[in-house]
């Protein structure tokens, strides 16, 4: 239930890479806004009539809270951790690093805000819908190289579903490479949380910006596992922003316009062991561009040692 959508460098690491531009943190926060509905309200980084209800943890409602919150920024002071680790009132706005409160996806009652109760919920009653429970899914169907259905188990009996436009696959960073593979399509990657069908244009892509398998047509894979990079943080709330936002491509829409907020970044300043290269570039005062190491640039040895850190 933890609502952490990660660095806003995460999102401007992925726009670095070829053909996925449109994916800088400046163009997924309008899809994070409007998945989203606060309970303290919206503001520049946050929504207020989302699907999804997220919950400010209020550190004044219970002392223990507020004082380990305290304890974290003192410990830090005491270590002469000089680029701070200071207080932050909102790890999901300007500055996601510091100590501070963390949203949950939670409703005002206290009841668990899945995906399910935001989305599936209100679309229950749609007369093109229907939801089938306790199936599993086994292989997509192809006509040529368009996708144009699903195998599915369901109890004892095999059933197939045909498609008139598009197939789209949500299985998640495990399942969708697994039935992709069933298939006859890629990838041949290992699992991971996320990026087990990454998006881009490189070798090792599978699909494209919008979610859509390279080499077939029809097919579009819409879950964690297409993120070319894992997030700093929980996957739930960047996979409802990247299926937001794909949405608009699948119904044909325009893409919500990139919003110009500021966000931190560390200057440059190596964090938690990581060396980092910075670019001053065009970037808004303070807000420089980082790259840190990533473990598939480095040998294994170096990487476990620096995971220790």
């Amino acid at each position: 239930m933890c609502y952490i959508r990660g660095n806003a460098l995460d999102y401007d690491g992925w726009a670095e890479r070829k053909g996925l531009e449109n994916w800088s943190y400046r163009d997924c926060l309008p899809y994070f806004r409007k998945a989203e509905t606060r309970d303290i309200g919206a503001n520049d980084y946050h929504g207020s009539d989302g699907p999804v209800h997220v919950t400010t943890s209020q550190p004044c409602a219970n002392p223990l809270f507020g004082a380990m919150v305290e304890a974290g920024v003192q410990a830090c002071r005491r270590a002469g951790v000089q680029a701070g680790y200071p207080r932050t009132d909102d790890l999901n706005g300007y500055r996601q690093e510091g100590f501070g409160p963390m949203d949950r996806t939670v409703t005002a009652n206290g009841r668990r805000a899945s995906t399910a109760r935001g989305y599936l919920d209100h679309a229950r009653e749609r007369p093109n819908l229907i939801i089938v429970t306790h199936a599993t899914t086994d292989r997509i169907l192809f006509g040529g190289k368009r996708a144009n259905g699903v195998a599915y188990l369901h109890g004892h009996a095999s059933i197939t579903a045909y498609a008139r436009r598009e197939v789209l696959l949500c299985g998640g960073a495990i399942a969708s490479p697994q039935i992709l593979q069933r298939s006859g399509v890629g990838p041949e990657t290992a699992y991971h949380p996320s990026c087990s069908c990454a998006m881009g244009y490189d070798e090792m892509a599978v699909v494209d910006n919008e979610g859509r398998v390279h080499g077939v047509e029809g097919l579009r894979v819409v879950d964690a596992s297409i993120m070319p990079r894992i997030t700093t943080g929980n996957l739930n709330a960047p996979t409802i922003m990247l299926a937001e936002k794909i949405a608009d491509r699948i119904r044909g829409r325009a893409a919500l316009p990139r919003v110009d907020v500021p966000y931190f970044v560390a200057n440059g300043a190596a964090a938690r062991g990581m060396s980092a290269r910075c670019d001053t570039g065009k970037a808004d005062a303070g807000a420089r561009r980082l790259t840190t190491w990533e473990p598939w640039d480095l040998p294994q040895r170096e990487v476990k040692r620096r995971a220790a850190y």
